[in-house]
């Protein structure tokens, strides 16, 4: 999917030189709502599965390149990581040679960026679709020494608003938008390599306010 976002980056902005089309950039805050899921299986044991809101505000910034009066293709990126809280909990062991103890987790979204084509109406209203990818990195602490790896974050965008245009190209912008990611199956590495978590339902909405300008 990182092909594809640089591939519809790379031929807007080639579209933008050979015609002489008009193209935007800006910067956006967001505050997303997401309800994932999880569920953690020790040494082939019964599962232990845990869900939590999570709500998340960043920023990002865009660029857009507008195709005629109505069509443009959009990239959108967040040009920092997103960590989360470090989540502890205690487990107890089921390797006899392996003491009961804690973990702590941790882990970060980085390289967020989504890429879409917006469709819009003369009264400045808009619907949009498209691709999303970002990169988790897991840091954890586990009491058995293990660690699970990293995993790649793709799913699709779509959403709505409103864009309102000021003086010398000026712009704001209000929208909705969902996003929802592919479930997640990360495997720990070492000794214990049955133990394995799996992320589910990872999909929210997300509103956002923007300001840019057209040139």
């Amino acid at each position: 999917m990182k092909k594809l976002l640089i591939t519809m980056l790379t031929l807007g902005f080639t579209l933008s030189n050979s015609f002489a089309l008009e193209y935007s950039v800006g910067a956006t805050g967001n505050v997303g709502k997401y309800s994932p899921s999880g569920t953690e299986t020790i040494n082939s044991a019964t599962p232990v599965s845990t869900s939590e809101d999570i709500y998340a505000p960043y920023a990002s910034i865009f660029g857009e390149v507008h195709l005629n009066d109505n069509l443009r293709l959009g990239l959108s990126y967040v040009p920092y990581a997103l960590e989360s809280e470090t989540r502890e909990n205690a487990r107890t062991s089921f390797t006899p040679a392996v003491s009961n103890g804690t973990n702590n987790v941790q882990v970060d979204v980085e390289n967020l960026a989504s890429a879409y084509i917006s469709l819009y109406h003369d009264t400045g209203a808009f619907v949009k679709a498209g691709i999303i990818q970002g990169d988790l990195k897991t840091n954890e602490s586990l009491y058995t020494g293990s660690s699970y790896g990293d995993a790649d974050l793709e799913g699709y965008i779509v959403g709505g608003g409103f864009e309102k245009n000021l003086n010398d190209g000026i712009f704001v912008r209000a929208e909705i938008n969902y996003s929802e990611f592919d479930d997640i199956t990360l495997n720990s590495t070492g000794s214990d390599n049955s133990n394995k978590i799996e992320v589910k339902n990872l999909d929210g909405i997300t509103g956002a306010l923007s300001i840019g300008k057209t040139f």
